[in-house]
């Protein structure tokens, strides 16, 4: 059985992996498209609009995304807004870490279906939610949360426990290394379920920070979060998820030391997939003068080299672009 034909876009130009596409017609059906047809194959029904030969593009996907930080009512404004803007971008849909601070600390359950119900309200997109496992009540909900058709979930490890997190909504506990094992057991367990990682050693950090106190600016920033702390915590994780067999996503790489430690455990097997993002690939600390304060980022900008690994690697391992994340 056909469907009833809603609308029609008619002439235009369909950009794929292929390239671009002589002139198309798009016809669509309950919001979905149901065919692509070369031009005058198919007649147009239902509301038609003229393309005029312009290109049309798949949507994109943002897979890395904060809408909301520390409390659940700041998610829905921010959601509305920033879907709205991701449309604008060509964004179909995307996938935000959900960070609700004290409203979260004690689990989940209780809130999430509200959490959604409302979210979809108000998101112009297609979303979904990543909750961050920093508490042990959290991390003992993931056999429920999984069950509900949540797939995804954002651990902090140690890069911001103690106040430095709260103030962002980030509650992580003192024992996070028992949560970690706890999350990447449970998450084995399923096909399709993916572990995030902030990975950031905050031990490393601490000493690097303490030894360059006397310093301020962007530099002594830099300084105080080393390649190494990233390198150190990805061992780590993904030691452990060769353990058990886990499914781990590494957030932001940003070095050499980064990149080659996680690609020697996939190379050995493990499911670890990576992202960079663009500003690891235009900018290098080597201007901040330039960038001043808008260079702030964890994990900081790195040197011109690691900048120029990472572009080769983009382009040799044919990594995917999103303009907020790229990813392996």
């Amino acid at each position: 059985m056909i469907n009833k034909i809603d609308s029609t876009i008619t002439n235009v130009k369909i950009v794929s992996s292929c390239g671009i596409s002589e002139p198309c017609d798009i016809f669509i059906a309950n919001s979905k498209i149901i065919g692509i047809h070369k031009s005058g194959i198919v007649k147009p029904d239902g509301e038609v609009t003229d393309g005029n030969e312009m290109l049309a593009f798949p949507g994109f996907t943002d897979l890395h995304f904060h809408a909301g930080m520390g409390s659940i009512n700041s998610i829905y404004k921010e959601l509305e807004t920033e879907s709205r803007a991701a449309l604008a971008g060509g964004y179909t849909y995307i996938r935000s870490h959900l960070i609700i601070g004290p409203d979260g600390s004690s689990g989940y359950l209780n809130v999430i279906d509200k959490i959604i119900e409302k979210a979809q309200r108000v998101s112009y997109s297609d979303f979904s939610f990543n909750p961050m496992i920093g508490t042990d009540s959290q991390v003992g909900e993931l056999d429920k949360l999984i069950n509900k058709g949540i797939n995804a979930y954002k651990i902090y490890y140690n890069a911001y426990q103690g106040d430095e997190g709260r103030k962002l909504g980030i509650y992580v506990d003192d024992d996070i290394d028992d949560i970690v094992i706890k999350a990447l057991s449970t998450a084995a367990k399923y096909d399709n379920t993916r572990i995030i990682f902030h990975a950031e050693d905050n031990s490393t950090v601490k000493f690097f920070y303490s030894h360059g106190r006397k310093n301020n600016g962007l530099d002594a920033f830099n300084r105080g979060r080393p390649p190494i702390a990233e390198a150190i915590k990805i061992d780590k994780i993904c030691r452990l998820a060769m353990r058990f067999k886990a499914k781990v996503h590494i957030a932001h790489i940003s070095s050499i030391e980064a990149f080659e430690t996680a690609n020697k455990y996939r190379e050995m097997g493990l499911d670890v997939s990576m992202e960079t993002e663009p500003h690891y690939l235009f900018y290098d600390d080597s201007m901040w003068n330039l960038l001043g304060v808008y260079g702030k980022v964890n994990p900081p900008l790195r040197t011109k080299l690691d900048r120029e690994f990472l572009i080769k690697s983009y382009l040799r391992e044919s990594w995917i672009p999103y303009p907020l994340m790229l990813m392996l």
